[in-house]
């Protein structure tokens, strides 16, 4: 199992928002350098401060938000494929929820995984629903970015044991944990 912890920086113009654990209660708030800033309201929608404030030390932070579903993009690595161009479309999988990790937390390797490797990825919050929506109309409903994780055991992802190999990779990234 790996971690990384990283310091949040004070960033201009960025509003650096968090959802956190804190005695048992999960919250939203924003992340001023070293200091969570509780709101309430809508994440996605209108919100305010509450005025109340935490020690990012004091509180446990969670991925962005509960997904509906998660996608990923296979294909975005030149490095994985080789001599094969880029796909003109994007080629979308999905992820199981269970494989979303909040920051800090262990990847839990399943039994049989020995080939698992890390992805590091942008990760796109999509912040209210969207279905066909256009290339112009895309900003409007991103949320925010933050980064993550793509775990692959690559013999189950590209076959490398025989008869082990996963046709939609279910397991090869989609296994809880896998995405941090």
């Amino acid at each position: 199992a790996a971690s990384l912890t990283c310091t949040p920086a004070k960033r201009e113009g960025v509003t650096r928002l968090v959802r956190y654990r804190h005695q048992r209660k999960i919250s939203f708030g924003i992340l001023d350098g070293e200091t969570i800033h509780q709101i309430e309201g809508n994440l996605f929608g209108s919100r305010a401060e509450t005025g109340t404030t935490l020690p990012l030390g004091e509180a446990r932070l969670l991925y962005p938000v509960p997904p509906r579903k998660v996608l990923a993009l296979a294909g975005n690595y030149q490095s994985h494929l080789g001599d094969q161009p880029a796909p003109k479309n994007p080629e979308p999988f999905f992820k199981a929820n269970t494989a979303l990790l909040s920051p800090g937390a262990n990847i839990v390797f399943p039994p049989g995984a020995q080939d698992v490797h890390f992805e590091a990825e942008l990760v796109i919050v999509i912040g209210k629903r969207a279905r066909r929506v256009t290339e112009e109309e895309a900003p409007d409903h991103i949320l925010g970015y933050t980064c993550g994780n793509d775990i692959s055991e690559r013999n189950w992802q590209n076959g490398s044991l025989g008869d082990q190999k996963d046709v939609q990779w279910w397991r090869a990234k989609g296994s809880d944990t896998f995405a941090p």
